[in-house]
């Protein structure tokens, strides 16, 4: 298993400076904070590099935990106390119970040309409280998807994964221009004129057909044909996502590759 490394351990714990903080300095500093403690969470590090994260991964893209600290630490700093009406807003803390939405979950920090825009959770624990979300999220702007930077090289080709955690896991396996959704699979006019805009000529988009995926593909393929743009498809039969293959073989990435390899082009009347 890989290790964190000492740059990561020795990073400071934000500061919370109350006075003038913008909302992109408290979003960074909140996040920053999880980030400090990922290092003491061993089997979330298992989780993590079980998918093919290494330790410049955790660090390029500010992999983090929550485990109720940031709450506390408002709670207890009355100077401190304000910011939680203002995370509040912003979608990290639950205005009705108060609690972090993204308590219990790997996190990571949703970002576009340099600015936070929201944030991605996904409960790593074996056990997960009845009626908690499995992969909470919070947006700024609802048509953004995770690494959307990646289209400032005006890439031709693009891959469309179901979430920022898969994303991260096929950058892994040295694909550079690869996409994921952060909350629901909801793909819109917005996404697809943005890569229209970016130059893409074909998304190939990986999903396990079935039911519910194979009506949001038909969706995708329906906007993105319209904007002259083409849609493939990577089934990823009989498994959940790439991560759950990467994590069950040890030959994974050769699976994944081959899978992408021989992707299907679709329609909006299917494969």
């Amino acid at each position: 298993m890989n290790v964190i490394p000492s740059r990561v351990k020795c990073r400071p714990a934000p500061l919370f400076a109350v006075d003038d903080m913008s909302e992109q300095q408290l979003l960074y500093d909140v996040y920053q904070f999880y980030s400090t403690k990922l290092v003491g969470e061993l089997d979330i590090i298992s989780y993590v590099c079980e998918r093919g994260f290494n330790d410049d991964t955790i660090e390029t893209f500010q992999l983090g935990y929550t485990n109720r600290m940031l709450c506390q630490l408002l709670k207890d700093s009355p100077s401190l106390r304000q910011e939680r009406g203002r995370l509040k807003r912003l979608g990290l803390v639950n205005p009705s119970t108060g609690h972090e939405l993204l308590n219990g979950c790997i996190t990571l920090p949703v970002i576009t040309s340099g600015r936070i825009v929201g944030g991605y959770g996904r409960r790593a624990r074996p056990t997960i409280r009845a009626g908690s979300t499995v992969r909470p999220y919070h947006l700024l702007d609802e048509s953004v998807l995770f690494n959307e930077d990646c289209l400032l090289n005006k890439p031709k080709e693009v891959l469309l994964c179901k979430s920022p955690l898969e994303a991260i896991s096929v950058i892994q396996m040295g694909f550079e221009a690869v996409l994921g959704f952060v909350g629901n699979h909801d793909f819109t006019v917005a996404h697809a004129n943005t890569l229209k805009q970016a130059g893409v000529k074909t998304v190939i988009v990986l999903f396990n057909l079935n039911e519910y995926f194979q009506l949001k593909l038909l969706t995708i393929a329906t906007l993105l044909n319209a904007t002259g743009i083409q849609c493939q498809c990577v089934n990823v039969a009989g498994f959940v996502d790439v991560n759950h293959i990467l994590a069950r073989f040890d030959n994974g990435k050769d699976i994944v590759h081959r899978l992408i390899n021989h992707a299907e082009k679709v329609s909006g009347n299917g494969i």
